[in-house]
């Protein structure tokens, strides 16, 4: 099997390819993939990196709508990240007394806005590759 270009799979995960889509895109059998992600660790990191990559550029536009004040950004947000359901009763079938209050988002203190730190965000880089460990120096007895 050829080798697969790691930053092609960062870059599909992102887009949210599944493992199944990944193993067609590359034009192998899924058993062939899985074989293949499971003896090259560097496969599955390059999938969990790009699918962390896609899901914080949607959380952060997620958020920009959420900060606009658009009503179906901040509802999904509650119902998916709050347990909030619009009848004041939790997902989970259980009623609550929890008074409706609007999502507050907390930035560091040394980012002025929330478009500062997706900025800086989407400035940073993905992580490289560790560097392989270092040889002991062989002892010598004399």
């Amino acid at each position: 099997m050829q080798p697969v270009d790691l930053q092609m799979v960062e870059k599909l995960a992102a887009l949210g390819l599944s493992q199944r889509q990944l193993a067609a895109y590359f034009r192998v059998s899924v058993t062939k993939w899985y074989l293949q992600r499971r003896d090259w660790s560097g496969i599955a990191a390059a999938w969990q990196r790009g699918r962390a990559r896609g899901v914080a550029i949607v959380a952060s536009r997620l958020m920009r709508n959420i900060d606009s004040g658009d009503t179906a950004s901040i509802l999904f947000y509650l119902k998916c990240r709050a347990d909030w359901a619009p009848n004041g009763e939790a997902i989970d079938g259980e009623a609550e007394e929890i008074p409706m209050q609007t999502p507050v988002v907390i930035l560091p203190a040394d980012i002025p806005s929330f478009a500062a730190w997706e900025q800086s965000v989407a400035a940073t880089p993905a992580p490289s590759a560790p560097a392989p460990a270092a040889e002991p120096e062989p002892t010598t007895t004399k």
